[in-house]
């Protein structure tokens, strides 16, 4: 379980906010682990929400080549989302029950009930517990929230965010909350910024499994050689 908050403070930044550590339901355990940012160029970094294996699996597979532009990480995140969650359900599923390709339980010998089976579990979100958070500057900041069963959620607009995990609705509420206090400015400090993304984490950790330390990441704009910004 964790949280993670994207936020979009001004126009030269784009940064997540997670917690450190893992909570195993049932059992009296903690684990605090390095990060779970993940950096996959030098204008963007991917947040874990979920299955920490099958989030690696899915950064591997996007980071087989440099991404130069947000179109093109977009797109490759997705695609990497449903070359995982494929290759699960392929060798999963199907393999389990003698299949290799899921056209094949279409075939008139396969019984009716171990078809809707079968359908059942590749439309399992439960089965596949992973989100992606990814936060970018490339030219402009960006925030790209990919999750079940591989579709994105952009946002690009100055003082907005997203938030994704355990606890996100309370998180949700402090920061609209919490950014009624800077409404009459057009942009936040990193600092007021900072400010916010605590909040809003702390509120969450009401849910079971969220629990400090947060870590804040930036991705910032580069500024051209010759600008004095």
């Amino acid at each position: 379980m964790t949280i993670c908050i994207g936020f979009i403070p001004n126009k030269q930044t784009s940064m997540l906010m997670q917690d450190s550590e893992v909570t195993y339901s049932g059992v009296a355990l903690h684990q605090d682990i390095a990060s779970k940012v993940h950096k996959v160029s030098d204008s963007a970094i991917v947040g874990i929400i979920g299955d920490p294996h099958l989030a690696l699996e899915m950064l591997e597979v996007l980071e087989e080549k440099p991404v130069t532009n947000h179109s093109d990480l977009r797109s490759r995140l997705e695609d990497a989302y449903h070359v995982i969650r494929s290759k699960k359900f392929i060798f999963g599923v199907l393999r389990k029950h003698g299949f290799s390709d899921i056209r094949e339980i279409f075939a008139p010998h396969v019984d009716s009930e171990f078809r809707k089976m079968i359908l059942a579990k590749l439309d399992n979100q439960e089965a596949f517990s992973v989100n992606l958070m990814l936060a970018y500057h490339f030219g402009t900041p960006g925030l790209y929230h990919v999750g079940y069963p591989g579709t994105g959620f952009l946002e690009n607009q100055t003082k907005m965010y997203r938030v994704g995990g355990s606890g996100s609705l309370s998180a949700a509420d402090i920061m609209g909350n919490t950014l009624e206090r800077y409404r009459w400015k057009s942009e936040l400090t990193l600092e007021e910024a900072v400010l916010n993304l605590i909040d809003a984490g702390i509120a969450s950790e009401k849910h079971t499994g969220v629990q400090r330390p947060f870590r804040i990441s930036y991705v910032f704009r580069e500024v051209p050689s010759g600008e004095t910004e």
